[in-house]
């Protein structure tokens, strides 16, 4: 959460010459409902939507997908995205977040009840399966597209 996933994951697609998809884009769409308004709701019943749109995603290929930041609290998402594509994880210090998070924080309802410490806490698990690491602390959007573009021409990814 406020990593750069959606910002980046644009960035890289079209420096690879793929198409783009935001996870949480695509449950909002295809529900009709905001993602915030999806979490206050019922959390559980988003997650199920999420991991349909996943499943979903999974069977395109050429594409960059950007997932939502609790997407692989489910183990079973994990596994879809290992059998779809490479998982890239995108840091940055807890201060960084905070500051880059502070003015979206309303459309950032599991923020709500508890810290940012904690949440991602939640969800290192997840995180620490990618096979790549790259902080964005500091960085462009661009400037992090250009650094992992290289890394990833020529590989297969999905």
């Amino acid at each position: 959460m406020g990593a750069g996933k959606t910002t980046v994951g644009r960035r890289l697609a079209a420096a690879l010459g793929r198409r783009f998809l935001d996870l949480d884009a695509a449950v909002a769409g295809r529900a009709g409902r905001s993602v915030a308004s999806l979490l206050k709701r019922d959390e559980r019943v988003f997650r199920g939507l999420e991991s349909a749109a996943l499943r979903r995603a999974a069977k395109a290929r050429g594409v960059v997908v950007a997932l939502g930041g609790g997407t692989l609290l489910d183990r079973r998402n994990l596994a879809v995205v290992r059998r779809s594509g490479l998982l890239i994880w995108l840091t940055a210090p807890q201060a960084e977040l905070k500051r880059r998070l502070r003015y979206s924080q309303a459309r950032r309802p599991l923020l709500a009840g508890g810290s940012l410490r904690a949440l991602m806490a939640r969800r290192r698990a997840g995180y620490n399966a990618a096979a790549l690491c790259i902080s964005t602390a500091g960085r462009s959007a661009a400037k992090t597209a250009a650094l992992l573009a290289p890394r990833l021409r020529g590989r297969r990814l999905s």
